[in-house]
C-alpha cells in the first residue's frame, strides 16, 4: 500500500530511520542482521520507499553498510542522547515533518505507514502522530513508529539541553489534542532488541 496524493496541496513526511543505537542488549550489530535474505534495517527503509516514494534518511552513526542503505546519511546532531537526538536532527536538518522509525523493525509494514500519515494530514495543530497496540493486555505507545511536526521541534529540544531524554516523557509535556494515537496492528511494531526476538521472528516466517 502507498499514500494517495490527494487534492489538496500538501507536504508529506521526509522518510527516516533511526540507525544510531548501540545493540547493547543485542551483542553485535543487530541491523546487519539478515531476516528474508537481507539486513534488518532495509526492511525498514524498503518500507519507507514504498509508503511514500521519497528518498529515505537514515540517521545517526552506523557501519557503513548501514549507511548506503538508505539515500541521504545524516550525522546525529546529539550523539549519545537515544532517538530524541536523531528525531531532532531530522527536523532540524530535513525542515518539515519526519515520518520516523527505528532501524529494528522487520515487521513494519506500509500499511502502518500509511495509517499514520493519514491520520496526520490536514491536521494543523499536530506535533505527533504515534503508532499504540496493545500488548499483553497493556496499551502500549511506540514514539520510534511516528511521525513528528515541527511544533515538537521546541519541547524535544528543550529535553535534550536539560539532559532529559525519554522520548515518550517528552510527548506528555506536549499539548494532549496535538498528539494523535493511532491504533496499529502490534505484530508489525515488535522491535529486535535481543538475539532471541530475532529467532522467534526468524521462526515465525517458516511457519
Amino acid at each position: 500500500m502507498a499514500l494517495e496524493s490527494g487534492a489538496e496541496a500538501w507536504d508529506p513526511p521526509h522518510p527516516v530511520v533511526l540507525v544510531g543505537g548501540r545493540s547493547r542488549r543485542f551483542g553485535r550489530d543487530k541491523l546487519r542482521e539478515p531476516i528474508d535474505g537481507r539486513p534488518m534495517v532495509e526492511h525498514a527503509i524498503a518500507t519507507l520507499r514504498a509508503a511514500l516514494h521519497a528518498p529515505v534518511a537514515v540517521i545517526g552513526e552506523c557501519d557503513p553498510t548501514v549507511r548506503d542503505a538508505g539515500d541521504l546519511w545524516l550525522p546525529d546532531d546529539h550523539r549519545g542522547c537515544g532517538p530524541i537526538g536523531g528525531i531532532v536532527t531530522a527536523l532540524r536538518r530535513l525542515g518539515g515533518s519526519a515520518m520516523v522509525l527505528a532501524g529494528d523493525l522487520p515487521s513494519i509494514d506500509a500499511e502502518t505507514i500509511v495509517a499514520l500519515i493519514e491520520s496526520f494530514r490536514g491536521r494543523a495543530e499536530a506535533s505527533v502522530a504515534i503508532s499504540v497496540a496493545e500488548d499483553g493486555g497493556l496499551r502500549r505507545r511506540h514514539p520510534c513508529t511516528a511521525i513528528y511536526a515541527p511544533a515538537s521541534r521546541p519541547i524535544l529540544e528543550s529535553r535534550i539541553e536539560s539532559g532529559r531524554f525519554g522520548l515518550l516523557a517528552a510527548i506528555d509535556t506536549l499539548p494532549p489534542d496535538s498528539v494523535i494515537e493511532v491504533e496499529c496492528d502490534p505484530n508489525r511494531l515488535v522491535n529486535v532488541n535481543a538475539p532471541g526476538d530475532l529467532s522467534a521472528i526468524r521462526n515465525s516466517r517458516r511457519t
